[in-house]
């Protein structure tokens, strides 16, 4: 398994970093990282496949070693995500971090969708009860 050593920066796409700093300065996430990580978790949640790297432009964010704890973990799902997509299973960092950035967009592509017209505090309720 592929291991993310920190080189590498993650990256949102340019059409949703607006959203990603709305929803960071009404308060619905703390970071706009926050938000990457709940599209990931979205997309693997409802086996939504990754966007193509030819239909984005990246803005990065935050290096690799921003996920902390969390990093291993994301890792492991990310790994066990491209086999249950029959992916490409990633075979660098690089690789890896891209599978992982294209898996997020796409969830956060759906959230924005369904939050469309949301309060904070309805979008947050929505997020406490998924």
């Amino acid at each position: 398994m592929v291991h993310l050593q920190g080189t590498e920066r993650l990256f949102i796409s340019e059409d949703l970093i607006g959203y990603a700093d709305k929803l960071t300065e009404d308060g619905v996430f703390s970071r706009r990282l926050d938000l990457l990580l709940m599209g990931f978790s979205h997309a693997v949640t409802n086996e939504i496949p990754p966007v193509d790297a030819n239909e984005i432009t990246r803005h990065e964010l935050t290096r690799a070693v921003s996920l902390g704890d969390q990093q291993l973990p994301i890792e492991a799902v990310a790994h066990w995500y491209a086999q249950k997509l029959n992916c490409e299973v990633p075979e660098d960092e690089h690789d890896l971090l891209d599978f992982i950035c294209r898996t997020a967009i796409a969830g956060v592509l759906e959230l924005r969708e369904q939050w469309e017209g949301r309060s904070k505090s309805q979008i947050q309720w929505d997020i406490l009860t998924t």
